[in-house]
């Protein structure tokens, strides 16, 4: 998780266009890594790959359509 924040810069990575804050566009909440969410891309048929870049770091409103994105589907 902390080479994916590091990768983020602290700014949320989200580029849903679910969510109503950026529509089209990339997240321009920026965060502590305390307050940082960290989601899980793409899971395969293999198991989950548990790495950096399937990590997605969120704010708190990204994370929350994420979640509903994955139900979604």
């Amino acid at each position: 998780m902390d080479e994916a924040f590091a990768r983020s810069n602290g700014r949320c990575e989200c580029t849903r266009d679910s969510c109503a804050t950026h529509y089209l566009s990339r997240c321009s909440f920026t965060m502590s890594r305390s307050r940082a969410a960290f989601n899980q891309r793409k899971k395969t048929g293999l198991g989950d790959l548990d790495n950096a870049s399937n990590c997605e770091v969120l704010c708190d409103l990204c994370m929350s359509h994420a979640g509903y994105d994955d139900y979604m589907k």
